[in-house]
């Protein structure tokens, strides 16, 4: 009869001395063979020294105990156990220690089993069977990384078994990829002009898939690779001239790429029907490694995947751009259209690309004509580069009434553009005029030219930042006028309706992104500088000695707004200025607010100090903004800052009148004109009744 069913038999005749014997006996063995799971792990993880007992008679105790511990919680019914607890506390007690017993057995179960998967690695390694490897890893990475075992990670081996996993991972990573460098070799050499570049591919499918796909599921990033064969293969047969030579055999095939490294010249490129024929030749050969990974998903087109565009623009930015027709006579008799959608079928054929990437070729070759208009939007863009070389602030009024456009009437709010964007506008419209004569039958072109007007719209802000970054960031009429001309040139596209088909809402929304960020751009910078002065305000220098010069800052700061008036009141719209001065008096206010707010004692003199400059930056932050305009709508703590001037004149009587009326209680926190009493009032019995009612 086995020990459980002993056990079991003795509970259920409440044999208490056997039942003890029993038990004990039972959590003894699991006690020991914990022992032994520690000194093994102690020995190779920790110790590092010779195995003393073997992992596998290890494994085979601790399942053996396991499935005796599972068989008797089965065996023990409700009658029994009922039994057992009412017989004896101490019976009770050891079987509350027997199931403590189990939850350890059960880590040193894991403990052995991790042991023995780790102990696995090593043949695997040695036959270059990576997967397995990586297999035991990841079921190794599952029984230390349980989620529900909160026992083995408060273990002192937990850390060395963590960084034995990480190395083991290492290890397997570093021999995948010393692999993968085997079957598919790679290698440039650099010569004082010249550049050698070899591409060998090992014809060994079987071992290429399993590598492939074990570094797949170890989520391995090719981008190397990847942007070795876009820098150091495509690029250079797209650009150059190159000398191409293929050796292939039963065991691989060799390709060797020779160029020159010196710039190369427009008369120098090479054909795109020699540059068609290299990329061919090189693709074809590379379908060695081009295997299935999933699906129908092959690995050229996993690879290439993120770089797709990056492809496209090689080929016809460094190839095809320069072998578009440049009249219409060879035009008609060119057939690149027809070697492009070749080209675009032998990369669906050699699995580079998917349907997509095809049909996105065939529309460029449909939309050729564009390329053939590219020399005019050149010309174009040269034109407008020279307009917007000029000065900014060479500016004029718009006012309210104001047409500056010959083509479609508008008005602009009262506000200063730059000459240079009416310049701009001039020119745009002469192309605008050719696009609103085409016939039907020239809608391609027509479809052109407002193209090549989209194009210089949307090169605005780019070309206005080339020319004139270091004033935009730093002069505040400057990024005014930027923003300015930015509003006024979506004003010009929303009101021509010969843009409604021509999707020009992304220069639209682009030029208004551009211009509110480079303008919120110099607000921010403005509001750094008021920050930088006021550090100096302390008012708490007052207490005791007050001096006008200790609200210098305060001054300081209403200077540098007004001098920011003087520029932007007549540059911006009337309603973006006042709101613009609104934010950066905020900052003051704030500021004001806060450092009055700390104090821990505020003098009578300091406060009739504070109440007076208070006054005054109130008088003279309204000054800012144009007569219609209440500081109160544009500044959101200038109430706040009139209560605390308010609190600072007031009595005790006055400010709890206000409190209780609810008119301090949207400024302030009632915390907040605790403070304020405390350090206004001395600490009398009406000051503490006044502080009682105000909650």
């Amino acid at each position: 009869m086995s020990l459980i069913k002993k056990i079991v038999e003795i509970v259920e005749r409440s044999d208490m001395v056997d039942a003890k014997k029993q038990i004990n006996k039972l959590n003894k063995e699991i006690r020991d063979h914990k022992e032994k799971v520690r000194s093994l792990m102690q020995a190779n993880y920790t110790d590092f020294m010779p195995e003393i007992v073997s992992n596998e008679a290890l494994l085979e105790e601790g399942c053996i105990m396991e499935s005796e511990m599972i068989n008797l919680k089965d065996s023990l019914n409700n009658e029994s156990t009922n039994m057992l607890k009412s017989a004896s506390k101490d019976v009770s007690k050891l079987t509350e220690e027997l199931n403590e017993n189990h939850l350890a057995l059960i880590t040193s179960l894991k403990l052995v089993k991790i042991d023995s998967l780790l102990h696995k690695i090593k043949p695997y390694n040695e036959i270059k069977n990576f997967k397995e490897v990586n297999n035991l890893l990841n079921d190794i990475q599952l029984l230390i990384g349980d989620p529900d075992d909160k026992i083995i990670r408060r273990l002192e081996v937990y850390k060395s078994l963590k960084v034995k996993l990480t190395v083991e991972r290492e290890t397997m990573m570093k021999n995948l990829i010393a692999q993968f460098g085997n079957i598919v070799f790679t290698r440039t050499k650099t010569f004082p002009k010249n550049q050698s570049v070899t591409f060998r591919i090992s014809k060994n499918p079987k071992e290429l898939v399993e590598c492939i796909h074990t570094l797949l599921e170890c989520d391995y990033d090719f981008q190397d690779f990847v942007n070795f064969c876009m820098n150091n293969v495509f690029q250079p047969i797209a650009s150059r001239a190159v000398s191409l030579d293929i050796k292939e055999s039963d065991k691989e095939v060799s390709m060797i790429l020779m160029y020159s490294l010196e710039p190369v010249s427009d008369e120098l490129r090479p054909n795109y029907e020699i540059v068609f024929l290299n990329l061919r030749s090189v693709l074809f050969h590379m379908l060695h490694m081009n295997v299935v990974i999933q699906d129908n998903c092959h690995f050229l087109s996993y690879l290439f995947n993120t770089c797709k565009s990056k492809m496209f623009d090689m080929i016809f930015d460094e190839c095809l751009k320069f072998n578009i027709p440049k009249t219409y006579e060879v035009k008609n008799h060119s057939t690149i259209d027809v070697d492009i959608r070749k080209l675009c079928k032998n990369f669906t054929e050699l699995k580079l690309f998917d349907s997509i990437d095809e049909k996105f070729i065939q529309d460029y070759c449909n939309n050729i004509e564009d390329l053939f208009f590219e020399q005019f939007t050149k010309n174009v863009q040269a034109s407008a580069n020279e307009i917007l070389k000029r000065d900014l602030h060479d500016m004029i009024h718009i006012s309210d009434d104001a047409t500056l456009s010959t083509i479609t009437p508008f008005t602009f709010p009262k506000s200063m553009i730059s000459k240079s964007t009416l310049e701009l506008i001039k020119l745009l419209e002469k192309i605008l005029r050719q696009a609103s004569i085409c016939s039907i039958e020239d809608e391609q072109k027509k479809t052109n030219l407002l193209n090549s007007i989209k194009i210089v719209l949307d090169n605005y802000p780019f070309t206005i930042q080339l020319h004139h970054s270091k004033l935009l960031s730093k002069i505040p009429q400057q990024s005014a006028l930027f923003y300015n001309n930015c509003m006024y040139l979506c004003n010009w596209i929303v009101l021509n309706d010969e843009f409604e088909d021509c999707n020009i809402d992304v220069v639209t929304n682009d030029l208004k992104r551009q211009g509110q960020e480079f303008f919120d751009c110099q607000v921010a910078n403005q509001k750094i500088q008021l920050l930088e002065i006021l550090k100096e305000f302390n008012p708490y220098q007052s207490l005791n000695n007050f001096q006008q010069e200790h609200f210098k800052p305060i001054r300081q700061a209403l200077r540098q707004l007004d001098l920011l008036k003087n520029v932007w009141q007549t540059i911006l719209p009337v309603d973006l200025y006042n709101k613009t001065i609104g934010s950066l008096l905020d900052v003051v206010a704030l500021n004001i607010i806060k450092k009055v707010l700390a104090l821990e004692d505020i003098s009578t003199t300091l406060a009739n100090g504070l109440v007076e400059m208070i006054k005054n930056f109130e008088e003279k932050g309204q000054m800012l903004f144009e007569a219609d305009c209440n500081a109160h709508q544009v500044v959101p703590n200038w109430k706040k800052l009139i209560n605390l001037e308010f609190i600072l004149d007031a009595s005790l009587i006055d400010i709890q009148a206000k409190w209780k009326n609810n008119q301090l209680s949207a400024s302030f926190r009632a915390e907040e004109v605790k403070r304020l009493i405390r350090a206004l009032f001395q600490n009398t019995e009406r000051r503490a009744n006044c502080l009682q009612t105000i909650i």
